[in-house]
């Protein structure tokens, strides 16, 4: 019984929601308070994150007060419960964030992603080897991100978000075609018009405001160290902005 309950805990704890699936598991993920923080009245608990792997570790505080994690420590060592002590003394560096919070780690890179607007959040790309930035995209929280790797290389498959100019309804199909070609999906791809309609009720405004509509559409990176960005044929997607 005390194995289940563990192998239970374990699994809820894992960094990869429904919604983000094809992540590295991790060895380890442990969760530590790290005392309060005064950035908040009344003060609240901070929290220590650490995602243990084969050879790393990733290290982290989540401060109430502030948001998104400001940083985020690489820990090395063969050993994952010595990479997330709390006394660890081991090589260690910083990983410098764009804010929000990681989702999970894919091969040579960590994924992370800002705090949601409506259903649209920035979504980016760390490499592990040096910190830097490799690929940002606006992707849409609602819809799967699919993480593959074959050959060597890591892929991506999401909902991308896109700047709309004009509002695509069933009175107005050309402004569909207008938005394809703003963004350069090819006009022979099978990507059929949005339906706004549910966006409409929930934000009126949204049927003659572009900048409070949300339109997605599948797109697929093939390799996230060349990140070139391919829309995909399927259905796009339309919500309303808050």
């Amino acid at each position: 019984m005390r194995f289940l309950l563990s192998a239970l805990i374990f699994f809820l704890s894992l960094p990869c929601p429904a919604k983000e699936r094809g992540f590295d598991r991790p060895l380890k993920v442990q969760e530590r308070k790290a005392g309060l923080s005064r950035l908040v009245e009344p003060p609240q608990q901070i929290r220590e994150t650490c995602w243990a792997y084969g050879g790393f570790a990733l290290f982290w505080q989540e401060d109430p007060g502030i948001k998104g994690i400001e940083k985020i420590a690489l820990r090395e060592g063969p050993d994952p419960k010595a990479l997330c002590s709390e006394n660890y003394a081991g090589p260690s560096r910083p990983i410098a964030t764009l804010s929000g919070w990681p989702l999970g780690v894919a091969g040579p890179f960590l994924l992370m992603q800002d705090e949601p607007l409506g259903n649209l959040a920035v979504l980016y790309a760390l490499k592990l080897s040096d910190g830097k930035v490799a690929f940002t995209a606006s992707r849409d929280v609602d819809a799967e991100l699919v993480v593959e790797k074959k050959s060597g290389l890591v892929s991506l498959r999401y909902y991308a978000g896109l700047e709309p100019k004009c509002v695509p309804t069933r009175q107005n199909p050309a402004c569909w075609e207008r938005i394809k070609a703003d963004h350069k999906i090819p006009s022979d791809l099978s990507l059929p018009m949005p339906d706004c309609e549910g966006a409409f009720r929930k934000e009126p405004i949204a049927r003659d405001t572009p900048a409070a509509l949300a339109i997605s559409v599948p797109v697929q990176v093939r390799d996230l160290s060349n990140a070139r960005p391919e829309f995909l044929p399927g259905r796009a997607r339309c919500a309303a902005l808050p």
